[in-house]
């Protein structure tokens, strides 16, 4: 592991520190648990945090728009006896300041809420007491105060409601002096409620949330909505849609609007441990949509999430993720529009990388940059310290059109998605991905500029396999995000039948349940011939003879089956049912297709089936030209390359809106044209079908077949050298090439020179 952290840093690190900075001063002890507030109307922030000194105190450090340290870091709990933990820390436009921790101080009843006033201009308040019940413990603490300075403060309080720990609050003036007593805030006080998170709305109001036990032997996110006096309106609200598991960790941003987000970790709700998935709300409190995952990454857990919307709408989330950075905790951001989408991806925050990274906080410029903070182990000394990164993000204004990406070598179904960051970088150069093998064991994709013969940018090492969002650093005003296989599949879910019939018999195709299943990594396609029969019921022409359940060759098929990959036929097998047992094929009985000759282990290897079935209607067999296609797929692999070019007539806003209408073919005009000695011809298929690309001369003879077969929808190259069916140069001329498919066919006219 060593070595591949050591390759990682020469492989994808520019200079060091990429714009993280230290935050604490003092760096002989533990610094943790860290949170940041602001920006004032200055641009003014505060950051806080707990050390674990010998007293463990609490501390802040001020910070001005240009992230300088403005004074030193300064002890901000009065009294040192016993320890304080758990900072929170709320500001408003004109600097006003609160912050807010669990102090052990009281030994008699452990631990109590504590606060301390920071205004402007003034010195800071003496250290208060915030709530008025001491008994047992109060802990984990937040606060939110208001334009005008006064400010609430929640906590998680053991045993006062009559059960385990409740959610307790108090309200306060701007000068620290309380307006009342504290208040209960959950309604429900069976078990644990715990872990609050408070935040004003901008006419006074606040919301709170909380984790709650429930019944389903797991904790719930559930919210209260109070008035300006601290009064609640309506009820609690129950935030999370999935309840199995814990769903916990719950972390609120308020928009402008007064609309509102929740966010919480919910456990292996997507396929592992934590995810990070949010609710939106409307200003009436209502649900707006369904709740969302907001990690890309869902190998291992994320979690620890917490959110701040922009001046614009935007909604900024940044979390902790287990091992995405290849070395236990790091910290990842990503910023979403007002429909979910991820505008920036999903981001890594932290440059440095080795050990933990986590505990993150996030704080909005005026300017509408990241404030991104989070707790680091020995990055500065043999502990943990506090690290702060100004982040302007990037969001991708187009990406490379689908149709635009080559693959000219190799045959993983691997996505690559080219996304433009600033279109003032481009260079108009061509671009080559490729792979080799690292240490023996990982795979790696390098990049380079084919234009220069120089590599660009960073690659990307895939040591963390599925499941993980990969994404390279911005290099040239792009960045590639890319899907990789590992695995070789069966691809169920695209299997699908290019009907020339009306036939009503219909199939599925799924791995074999009959032999030695040994997938292998072809594409395959179930070609109809004729299916007529004679007067005893038999086919007339059968396209096929294939095995029985006793491995005997007597079954006549309508069909055969066809390595596309391979351009060879395939074994079939034939599931006969047994009161109906005929020697041929009927509808309603299983297909095998057998694997390959030559990936056999044993001769009854089976590659996939196909269960067909149909209605109560007459059977409407298939016909001549039916054909079904089954592909898998493919992982990658060193012998694959995908290349692309990054010019203004290659992009587009979206995938989705790629000029290329998924529902329709297009032949394009070769280029160069005229051309001497070669030609590269472009044409885009929507989906997967046989196709052919000849070349004609002006009399209608054939010259040359660059392709004929079955080939998978998307946007395909075929290089024409010059060169006749017979390997001999062709004259110098017009020419005449035709792309055919199913009932779709064009031509265009090319010249070659000498």
């Amino acid at each position: 592991m060593k070595k591949i952290i050591l390759l990682l840093l020469f492989f994808t690190c520019r200079a060091f520190p990429q714009g993280e900075f230290l935050v604490n001063t003092t760096t002989d002890s533990t610094q943790r648990a860290p949170r940041i507030a602001g920006p004032d109307l200055n641009g003014n922030y505060v950051a806080v945090w707990q050390s674990f000194n010998e007293s463990n105190d609490i501390y802040l450090q001020k910070f001005d728009k240009y992230n300088n340290k403005t004074g030193p870091e300064i002890r901000v709990n009065d009294i040192t006896d016993g320890e304080q933990e758990r900072p929170a820390v709320a500001m408003n436009k004109n600097g006003s300041f609160v912050v807010v921790w669990a102090s052990g101080e009281n030994l008699e009843y452990m631990y109590d809420i504590k606060a301390k006033v920071f205004l402007p201009n003034s010195s800071p308040s003496q250290e208060f007491l915030v709530n008025k019940t001491r008994l047992n413990t109060q802990t984990s603490p937040d606060v939110a105060i208001d334009e005008n300075g006064n400010f609430t403060a929640v906590w998680e309080s053991w045993f006062q409601d009559g059960s385990d720990r409740g959610i307790y609050a108090r309200r306060f003036l701007s000068t620290g002096t309380a307006q009342g007593d504290e208040f209960q805030v959950n309604t429900t006080t069976q078990f644990s409620q715990a872990r609050p998170c408070i935040r004003y709305f901008n006419d006074g109001r606040f919301i709170v949330s909380w984790e709650s036990w429930t019944n389903s032997q797991g904790y719930d996110v559930y919210a209260q909505v109070f008035n300006k006096d601290g009064a609640k309106i309506n009820g609690e609200l129950n935030i999370n849609t999935t309840n199995s598991d814990n769903q916990w960790y719950s972390n609120i941003a308020v928009n402008s609007d007064n609309s509102f987000t929740i966010l919480w970790c919910s456990w292996e709700q997507d396929g592992d441990d934590g995810g990070i998935y949010l609710q939106r709300f409307k200003p009436d409190y209502s649900k707006s949509g369904g709740e969302i995952r907001v990690n890309a990454t869902t190998k291992y857990y994320q979690w620890l999430p917490r959110a701040k919307y922009m001046q614009d709408g935007k909604l900024a989330v940044v979390w902790s993720s287990w091992q995405t950075d290849l070395s236990r905790e790091g910290v990842y951001y990503a910023v979403l529009d007002s429909e979910n989408r991820l505008l920036t991806k999903e981001r890594r925050g932290n440059y440095y990388f080795i050990s933990f990274q986590w505990e993150p906080d996030i704080m909005i410029t005026n300017e509408g940059n990241l404030v991104l903070l989070w707790s680091t182990w020995g990055q500065y000394n043999k502990d943990y310290d506090v690290v702060s990164k100004f982040i302007t993000p990037l969001y991708p204004e187009e990406v490379v059109k689908p149709s635009a990406l080559g693959h000219p070598e190799g045959q993983s179904s691997t996505e690559l998605i080219v996304h433009v960051l600033d279109k003032t970088k481009l260079t108009g150069h061509s671009y080559e991905a490729s792979f080799d093998t690292v240490s023996g064991k990982y795979l790696r994709m390098k990049l380079k500029d084919i234009t220069t013969g120089y590599y660009a940018g960073n690659g990307i090492l895939f040591s963390l396999g599925e499941n993980v969002f990969y994404m390279t650093d911005e290099f040239d005003g792009l960045a590639i995000e890319i899907k990789p296989r590992f695995r070789l599949e069966l691809d169920t879910l695209s299997a699908h039948v290019v009907p020339s019939s009306k036939t009503n018999v219909r199939f599925t195709a799924g791995l074999p349940k009959v032999g030695s299943p040994l997938l292998s990594p072809i594409d395959a396609a179930i070609i109809w011939g004729k299916t007529d029969t004679l007067s005893g019921g038999a086919y007339a022409s059968p396209s096929d003879t294939a095995l029985n359940a006793s491995s005997k060759k007597v079954v006549l098929v309508p069909f055969k089956a066809w390595s596309i990959t391979q351009n060879k036929k395939l074994d079939l097998l034939v599931m006969e049912n047994t009161a109906t047992k005929n020697n041929r094929w009927d509808s309603g009985e299983t297909i095998i297709i057998l694997t390959p000759q030559e990936y056999r282990k044993t001769a009854l290897n089976t590659h996939a089936q196909l269960t067909s079935f149909q209605g109560t209607q007459n059977v409407i067999m298939p016909s001549e030209g039916d054909t079904m296609f089954i592909r898998t797929l493919k992982p990658l692999s060193g012998n694959d390359k995908y290349t692309f070019t990054a010019l203004q007539e290659n992009l587009t806003l979206g995938v989705s809106e790629s000029g290329m209408n998924p529902k329709k073919f297009v032949l394009e005009q070769n280029y160069p044209n005229p051309f001497n000695p070669s030609t590269t011809i472009r044409f885009f298929m929507p989906e997967d079908g046989i196709a052919e690309l000849k070349i004609y001369d002006m009399l209608g003879r054939e010259v040359k077949t660059l392709t004929e077969g079955f080939l998978k929808g998307g946007m395909h190259f075929f290089k024409w050298n010059g060169l006749n069916s017979a390997g001999t140069p062709a004259a110098s001329g017009i020419y005449i090439y035709r792309m055919r498919t199913g009932s779709y066919s064009q031509s265009k006219k090319m010249i070659l020179t000498k």
